[in-house]
């Protein structure tokens, strides 16, 4: 393994870094270091941690192992992953690359020293994400839910209304009148689950009222011919 060092000289103490700086660049270099030995046993490891006044920059790159194959694009190191690192790196402002390095593999991580978001300030932001991302979750199924439940309900509505015939036309439809003249004053559709025949002939059924739920009178119009051959009221049961 080989290890560069290089600082600003404007730093009095370059590895006297803040607290969350410091666990992320260490925690950089574990994730980085597990995975060469894991994926690339022989290969050498360079490590190249470089302070300026606003920022540290860590890079951990290793070789091809031995039998050249070739690297995973996202390998698993300490369990935290390159996903936790991000994280961890981001939340101080700082960023985080990771892929393949000719034969080999670099991380490379840069922090910066003061970071623009309070570490709390982040984990908080972090929280109501995912308490928004949580809620959209519920919301969105009850929603569909909602539509799905709404939609027999408006269809047995709109067969109601467009099945009742009111009982002042029922009273213009007379026995013997043309078939044309009678359908003039019937509704578009006929009632769903109509009673038992009265007439004969081709009847048809309508409701009295705009009633989806319970039962009205019904009204019955039979047909032969081209005429009206009988108007017939069914008293609700």
């Amino acid at each position: 393994m080989q290890v560069d060092v290089r600082h600003s000289p404007k730093l009095e103490n370059a590895l006297d870094l803040p607290a969350a700086v410091e666990r992320a660049v260490l925690a950089v270099a574990l994730e980085g270091c597990t995975n060469a030995l894991r994926h690339a046993p022989s290969a050498p490891i360079h490590l190249r941690l470089r302070t300026e006044a606003d920022g540290v920059e860590l890079e951990v790159e290793n070789g091809a192992p031995e039998d050249k194959v070739m690297l995973p694009a996202a390998p698993q190191g300490t369990g935290r992953g390159l996903a936790g690192l991000s994280t961890q790196v981001e939340a101080l402002g700082g960023e985080l690359t990771a892929g393949p390095q000719g034969d080999g593999w670099r991380l490379r991580a840069r922090v910066p020293l003061r970071p623009a978001v309070r570490i709390d300030e982040a984990r908080t932001t972090l929280s109501r994400k995912q308490r928004q991302m949580r809620r959209k979750l519920i919301l969105v199924p009850a929603a569909v839910a909602a539509v799905l439940l709404a939609l027999p309900i408006a269809a047995v509505l709109g067969q109601a209304a467009l099945s009742s015939l009111p009982p002042a036309k029922f009273a213009n439809i007379a026995v013997g009148q043309p078939q044309t003249v009678a359908e003039a004053q019937l509704p578009r559709l006929e009632m769903e689950a109509p009673p038992a025949q009265v007439g004969g002939g081709d009847c048809r059924h309508y409701e009295s009222t705009l009633s989806p739920f319970d039962r009205t009178d019904v009204y019955e119009v039979c047909f032969e011919d081209g005429h009206v051959t009988s108007t017939t009221t069914i008293p609700a049961p």
